[in-house]
């Protein structure tokens, strides 16, 4: 699992304190030296050592120049400037944790056992800024790649396996203290739309069919990181190949209430409203994390796929996925396009598909509307992602509809910012939803794959982009 790394003073502003230290005759010495040695995150080095990319308080006048002044710049600038480590009892960057208490750099706060360990990555809104250097920001003795928290953990999970810890481990989510328990997780729960348990009358063999943990999904499709990515389905999230897969159709039998804050509309659909009733058949697993001490932002990836395209664009049947955040205040979705609307058909994203005579291209969707429904434009980019897998031919049963192929969004990112230390929870949801005649839909299902959850500590909004 990749982690966070904080933003390191920009190189302009490093040249103009050194510069005014020495003018002022002050000695450029290396911060935060003896027991933090350059490899600690924030900390300074000496000779030619070079420090992390950690934090970026400043002192004046006699202080010292930490992180990478010694043999030359080094592409982090670390550490506090002038900061003085104290004794091994002192919280010199008051993040919680002393040095006796496993705090390896006291001079930056982003660097305490409370933290994750994170890949060196730019702040995207600091494009000028000198890479950074990787560090010990979890404080295990372990930086970047080879710490075993960035290594994948989903190598020996089973497809079928009930265990909610079991997709946390395929999401990438690998972070494990020193006798293996999992960080930075509380709690893993396999759970319907609204985020409450199935109850007595879900049939549980019907409901752990709708997820999965696969090793591919077609021929082209594969996890985003190791060996297994997470499979939420309305139907079956399996492989036509696999026991227990069911084309299209499969009829879990169980109805829920939706996310709390799920209204059914969609903005590219204007005047039709989904039933909030309606939400059947969801497979969803929620989690409940705790922020890393130096973490500000997550990110994750999905792709999204459903029988309903063609058909069912703007209708009331319409599969949905939802990644439901909750934290202080917020309880929201936090994967949608740029028109706002949540990931479904209707969805601006969905671009994997086909239709005749050409196969990629414009497509006026749906081709044979209902009375009222509404028509609208889709760029099929062709079925790559699609290929091998149940979605990529005509399985819709009508002769009409010979050359079209079903739909999905390929691989989108979606990032969401995050408070150090908070307890927040995350919903990844699938789930049919529609009512006619008082009927409601269990059929023409969704699939949608998660994987590559991160942390990080560089700044992100809401959004939802193509990877």
């Amino acid at each position: 699992m990749t982690r966070p790394r904080l933003r390191a003073l920009g190189y302009t502003q490093m040249i103009l304190t050194a510069a005014a230290l020495l003018t002022a005759g002050a000695g450029v010495a290396a911060g935060c030296s003896g027991a933090n040695s350059g490899s600690s995150n924030g900390g300074g080095g000496s000779g030619t050592t070079t420090g992390g990319a950690g934090g970026t308080t400043m002192t004046t006048g006699a202080g010292a120049v930490g992180g990478g002044i010694g043999g030359g710049i080094g592409g982090g600038i670390g550490g506090n400037i002038g900061c003085d480590p104290g004794t091994p009892d002192d919280d010199v960057d008051k993040d919680g944790y002393s040095e006796a208490q496993g705090d390896c750099n006291d001079c930056d706060p982003n660097a305490n056992p409370a933290a994750a360990e994170v890949i060196a990555e730019k702040d995207p809104n600091n494009p000028d800024a000198p890479d950074p250097v990787p560090a010990d920001e979890d404080c295990d003795g372990d930086i970047d790649q080879m710490d075993i928290d960035l290594m994948p953990c989903d190598g020996s999970l089973a497809l079928d396996s009930t265990d909610p810890m079991d997709a946390v481990k395929a999401i990438g989510m690998c972070d494990v203290d020193m006798n293996g328990a999992p960080r930075f997780i509380n709690k893993a729960t396999w759970v319907l739309a609204d985020g409450l348990p199935p109850g007595p009358s879900v049939d549980m063999a019907k409901y752990h069919l709708g997820h999965g943990l696969l090793d591919h999904l077609g021929l082209n499709d594969t996890p985003r990181e190791g060996k297994r990515m997470l499979a939420l389905s309305s139907g079956t999230a399996r492989n036509k190949n696999e026991p227990g897969f069911v084309a299209r159709n499969f009829d879990k039998g169980y109805s829920s209430n939706p996310p709390l804050t799920f209204n059914g509309e969609s903005t590219d659909c204007p005047g039709i409203v989904v039933p909030k009733s309606s939400v059947q058949d969801a497979a969803a697993l929620e989690l409940e994390l705790q922020v890393p001490s130096n973490a500000i932002s997550l990110e994750f990836a999905f792709n999204f796929r459903s029988y309903e395209f063609p058909q069912f664009i703007c209708t009331q049947f319409n599969d949905f996925f939802w990644a439901n955040l909750v934290q202080g205040n917020t309880n929201k979705n936090i994967s949608f396009d740029q028109n706002m609307n949540p990931i479904s058909v209707n969805a601006a994203f969905l671009s994997q598909c086909d239709c005749p005579p050409a196969g990629p291209g414009m497509c006026t969707v749906p081709p044979f509307p209902m009375a009222g429904q509404p028509q609208r434009m889709v760029d099929c980019q062709g079925t790559d992602l699609l290929d091998g897998s149940d979605f990529d031919g005509n399985t819709n049963p009508k002769p009409t509809y010979n050359g079209w192929t079903n739909g999905g969004t390929g691989w989108l990112k979606t990032t969401a910012p995050v408070t150090p230390n908070q307890v927040l929870k995350l919903r990844f949801v699938v789930f049919d939803s529609g009512v006619v005649n008082g009927v409601k839909d269990h059929n023409v299902d969704s699939t949608v794959t998660v994987d590559r959850f991160r942390w990080h500590a560089i700044p992100a909004k809401y959004e939802t982009v193509p990877e």
